[in-house]
């Protein structure tokens, strides 16, 4: 995941987020349903009581449950997702869920070049897992890179690698394949595919300077001037593309 960049928030195996932070892995022999909610609401209760500075994002694996169903286990998770909107705490957390299996249902018809299979990588892991992210930490991240767009760029990048050699990698849990391999977020292509599907709305020049993606080109320019720094990958990606963005629409206007 963070080697290859499908998370564009990703900076490394142990450390992601707006700013980076640590990463938490929570490893449970739960087997049910009671002891998966159990677990569960023991990470929701760590991340929320911790600072970001502590945990950023937590992983809670489940090797001992679902793992033969991604089905069965999406049902179970819809359940957990449920859960935090019932408590209002939405807001505050968001869930994404992982599994050997994972399948995204609507895979080949968002994309246009056969790439479908391929993407589906994006979510599968070796165990079924939990992500408990902080929904500030999310939408820090969506100001820069559009939805659309990363799902786009990451299924390419994983149709080059092929379902074949992907489905090898996952089973052998052999990362080598993917050493010398990352997503291009400043893809031109594609992010030209995404702006003829109006998947961008970004509006007049008024609108756009005082959108979120100035926000971000300013923020990553304060803290170079500020640190005398250079950013870290993650934030110069992030940075880069909201002034591809930003241009490209600029120069609509002339």
């Amino acid at each position: 995941m963070s080697t290859l960049g499908i998370c564009p928030y990703a900076v490394s195996s142990s450390s992601a987020g707006l700013p980076p932070g640590p990463v938490r892995y929570s490893l449970t022999p739960a087997a049910t349903p009671e002891e998966c909610y159990r677990d569960f609401w023991h990470e929701v209760s760590s991340i929320e009581k911790a600072p970001d500075s502590d945990i950023s994002t937590t992983l809670m694996i489940t090797p001992d449950f679902e793992v033969s169903s991604a089905e069965r286990f999406e049902a179970f998770a819809s359940t957990l997702t449920d859960s935090l909107t019932t408590l209002r705490m939405e807001p505050f957390m968001q869930l994404v869920f992982f599994h050997p299996l994972y399948a995204f249902r609507d895979g080949d018809s968002r994309l246009d070049d056969g790439d479908g299979a391929a993407a589906n990588f994006a979510r599968r892991s070796p165990w079924p897992m939990v992500n408990v992210l902080r929904t500030e930490q999310v939408r820090r991240g969506q100001r820069g890179i559009p939805t659309g767009l990363v799902y786009k760029q990451n299924a390419r990048t994983l149709g080059g690698l092929g379902e074949g050699e992907l489905r090898r990698m996952l089973v052998e849990r052999d990362w080598g394949g993917v050493e010398d391999v990352k997503v291009d977020r400043m893809d031109h292509d594609v992010l030209r595919k995404v702006e003829k599907k109006d998947d961008i709305h970004v509006g007049d020049m008024r609108t756009l300077m005082d959108s979120d993606m100035v926000k971000v080109i300013r923020e990553g320019l304060e803290k170079r001037v500020r640190t005398g720094k250079p950013l870290s990958q993650t934030e110069a990606a992030v940075t880069l593309t909201a002034i591809n963005l930003v241009l490209g629409e600029a120069r609509k206007k002339e």
